[in-house]
């Protein structure tokens, strides 16, 4: 199974988590179980090659073959793809969502000080830079696993994009710390 390891390291499962996704099917394996397999030390049934190739999403020809295919890299880059732009979605709905909810909480308090809501919105703004940041690295090891060259100028104007949210969010925290630090000179 020349291409479990990559196939695996694709979908970001550790070999842990691909040994407990086949205890679900039945199999007694576990992390060195997996560690065997990619490195070879252990042969593997066919039953096991199955399920193995079922939860990494391809065939067991796909993963026996020597290269993965072009088709199998691009339909591969185009699930990353997917994938990025889903959580990229999701995190800015989730950023959406906490942004409402804090609003409507600030609405309700009695006494919020400047101060308070200038340290929480900060914390948003850190945590939307780093969903920015983490997004910016799987897009760069989605470019550097890319073959197309139209699909990786895809993903570096996606990371460019994302690149450029992180120097604004970036400056507006920057903005807020000073706005902070005059607040607390003065004692609010």
């Amino acid at each position: 199974m020349a291409d479990m390891q990559r196939l695996r390291e694709a979908r970001r499962m550790t070999q842990t988590d691909l040994a407990k996704a086949l205890q679900r099917h039945g199999l007694r394996f576990h992390q060195q179980t997996i560690q065997r397999i990619e490195s070879g030390e252990r042969p593997i049934r066919l039953d096991e090659a199955f399920l193995i190739a079922e939860e990494l999403g391809s065939s067991i020809a796909a993963m026996t073959a020597d290269k993965p295919s072009l088709d199998q890299k691009i339909a591969e880059a185009e699930s990353r793809l997917k994938e990025a732009v889903g959580m990229r979605d999701m995190a800015d709905a989730t950023i959406a969502k906490i942004t409402g909810e804090l609003m409507r909480l600030q609405s309700m308090a009695r006494v919020v000080t400047q101060r308070e809501i200038l340290e929480v919105e900060s914390e948003n703004l850190t945590a939307r830079r780093n969903a920015a940041v983490s997004e910016i690295d799987m897009l760069d090891a989605m470019i550097k696993d890319e073959r197309d060259e139209a699909k990786r100028d895809e993903l570096r104007d996606l990371r460019n994009a994302r690149r450029e949210d992180v120097l604004s969010i970036e400056s507006q925290i920057e903005k807020m710390r000073v706005d902070l630090d005059n607040l607390r000179r003065i004692g609010i």
